[in-house]
């Protein structure tokens, strides 16, 4: 054989033996191979019902059916590449600019040239070179042959689990707690999120609790505590806000606002006085808020949108046909200064133009409260992103930015040092953002999105300045 490389004309004396066995071979690739059977005989798991080979091409259409090595794998039988080619017999070799590789079929030779003949009748490289042998084993799995990976029984090295300190669950037969959002004060977690359900079964009334601390000395919490019962009707959906001491793992409290749809909460944020909490709950639902603090009436604002105050309650009704937004402020010891339903517009006869989410949240040092979020128009699917700022008192709009062109507002943190706000934003690949005066234009056609930091003065809400990366490839 005769290769040119690089203007270097070398020759290769390739030893061609088809009865060659390799001394050394490799014994495993990872890879389970097909099967050929009788079609006379139903496949079992028997050893000698079946032959194992490399590809389809092996089998005789006439006599055999083909099984494939996942077929195999289904009834408990398995061909490695000790099982197939002969092995440890060579197979074909390739010289790929002077790099040695296996093969058994030309495509595996596309850039190099093979030492060896193939067979005359089948096309196959059966046979190899003596001086650099292959085998089976030294192939490699290819779906296309209805081969398959094996899966490495080998990885497990040992006991190698996180040293955690302590674990809390949340514990309930037709329940389970979904935390969304995390913060610490002092000593105490807060944990947001909603309490769903798993199967509502025959009770009419069921338990939410959470049970720790799980430790290493006790894995049952078998000495642990379980927060405050709490019990509600087997129609109820709830968010909550829990609490759990962060240096012994012992539950503390949970708050809750009972609902009849689905109440999420995506955004939570604190101040050594206050947390703040918000989400939104889903077309015809309601929110009941024990609240010891204000209650702002709002009469269908967003068509059959409305807030009601009774009995030291603020009941907060969504849309019958569109999630609507809510945000709460509260103390530490749970008690509710103000809840409300932000970003509502006056329709036309109770139709609703949008869905409104909110995504993020923070609270000042005065307890005034800043949210962001996004509205989705009902009808063209538009999105319109939200920023606001809410009066510590009473939860009122002290001002509110809008963003047509930007499909959503994630992230806000107030600095109080500076009195501004900073907040990310989402803007759709070739749109322009007025407010902003930044167009979205990537470099890459499958960027679909831009995102922007926003400076805002946290006094105002007029736009300081805003920015995005100038090389945006993904």
């Amino acid at each position: 054989v005769i290769i040119v490389v690089a203007q270097v004309i070398s020759i290769v004396n390739a030893n061609c033996d088809s009865t060659y066995q390799d001394p050394n071979p490799a014994t495993s690739n990872g890879c389970f191979y097909p099967a050929c059977t009788p079609t006379t005989v139903a496949v079992t798991t028997s050893a000698d019902d079946i032959t194992c080979v490399h590809d389809s091409s092996f089998c005789d259409d006439r006599t055999e059916r083909f099984i494939t090595a996942s077929e195999l794998s289904a009834i408990g039988r398995i061909c490695t590449c000790k099982d197939i080619l002969s092995y440890p017999q060579i197979i074909g070799t390739c010289l790929t600019h002077a790099s040695f590789s296996p093969m058994l079929y030309q495509e595996d030779c596309s850039e190099g040239n093979p030492l060896c003949e193939a067979d005359e009748t089948t096309g196959k490289y059966l046979v190899g070179d003596t001086s650099v042998p292959f085998t089976a084993c030294d192939l490699t799995c290819d779906s296309k042959w209805d081969h398959r990976v094996a899966i490495p029984q080998d990885t497990y090295k040992g006991c190698s689990f996180p040293n955690f300190d302590w674990t809390v669950a949340s514990r309930s037969e037709f329940k389970t707690m979904h935390g969304n959002r995390y913060g610490i004060i002092d000593d105490t977690l807060y944990i947001g999120g909603t309490i769903k359900h798993i199967d509502r079964g025959e009770l009419s009334s069921i338990l939410a609790i959470l049970q720790g601390p799980f430790t290493k000395s006790d894995p049952i919490s078998l000495y642990g505590t379980e927060s405050p019962l709490v019990v509600f009707g087997h129609t109820d959906l709830l968010c909550t806000v829990a609490s759990v001491n962060k240096n012994t793992g012992k539950p503390m409290t949970i708050f809750n606002i009972k609902g009849t749809k689905e109440c999420t909460i995506n955004a939570m944020a604190f101040n050594e006085k206050y947390i703040v909490a918000g989400g939104y709950h889903t077309a015809g639902g309601q929110l009941f808020v024990d609240n010891t603090g204000t209650c702002t009436y709002a009469n269908d604002t967003l068509g059959d949108a409305s807030a009601m105050c009774k009995d030291g309650q603020t009941i907060l009704k969504a849309h019958d046909r569109a999630d609507t937004a809510f945000v709460l402020l509260m103390d530490l010891d749970s008690n509710v200064r103000w809840a409300i339903q932000p970003w509502l517009a006056i329709t036309e006869s109770s139709e609703p133009s949008y869905s409104a989410y909110v995504t993020d949240s923070s609270v000042d040092i005065y307890g005034d409260v800043y949210i962001t979020g996004y509205r989705v128009d009902l009808k063209s699917k538009a999105t319109v992103a939200m920023i606001s700022k809410h009066f510590g008192n009473d939860g009122s709009i002290l001002w509110e930015m809008e963003f047509a062109d930007a499909g959503d507002s994630l992230r806000v943190v107030q600095d109080a040092s500076e009195e501004n706000v900073y907040v990310t934003l989402q803007v759709p690949a070739s749109s322009t953002t007025e407010v902003l005066g930044i167009t979205c234009d990537p470099l890459v056609q499958t960027v679909t999105m831009c995102s922007i930091l926003a400076q805002i003065s946290a006094e105002t809400g007029s736009v300081q300045w805003a920015s995005l990366p100038i090389q945006m490839m993904a």
